[in-house]
């Protein structure tokens, strides 16, 4: 136990260290915080650094990110933590410049695309044959046909004339 209290392990160390002494002593999270005396969060969050991708626990280890950085690129995909990883080497980002970099993303990734004129026509043409509103969402070539309708009434009357 002495040896996971040393302070010169790295964050991956540590982890490595707590999950031993689940392993060896079937310890609980709740057991091992009350043994080495840190707080069941702390304990918690070090364990799930070891749920990161090898590339992304190496560069922690070797120092390249810090436990901050990790920490955010743990509720990322791995392919995307990974790639992420690299632009905070590459760019000497903060953790500041990660959390703001990701934001920007996900922001950009969310904003709708504005829909064609051909679109918008299909629309129109088929809220207007149908009597309902009508949209239309494409992504890459596939897409949903949405039909909105308020009473049965009217979704019979909109079966009725697609001819079902």
């Amino acid at each position: 136990m002495e040896n996971v209290q040393r302070e010169d392990l790295n964050s991956i160390e540590v982890a490595k260290g707590y999950q031993r002494l689940k392993d060896e002593f079937k310890y609980t999270q709740e057991q091992l915080s009350e043994s080495i005396g840190k707080p069941r969060s702390s304990i918690a969050n070090s364990l799930r650094l070891l749920t990161l991708p090898s590339k992304i626990q190496d560069m922690l280890s070797e120092e390249q990110i810090s436990e901050g950085h990790a920490k955010i690129l743990l509720g990322l995909d791995g392919n995307v933590a990974e790639s992420m990883a690299k632009q905070i080497i590459e760019n000497k980002m903060s953790v500041r410049d990660l959390e703001s970099a990701l934001k920007a993303k996900t922001i950009s990734s969310t904003t709708k695309k504005p829909k064609t004129r051909d679109e918008i026509n299909l629309e129109s043409a088929l809220s207007s044959k149908l009597g309902s509103k009508v949209t239309i969402s494409d992504h890459k070539g596939k897409g949903k046909l949405t039909i909105k309708y308020f009473s049965y009434d009217e979704l019979d009357g909109i079966i009725e004339k697609i001819s079902l």
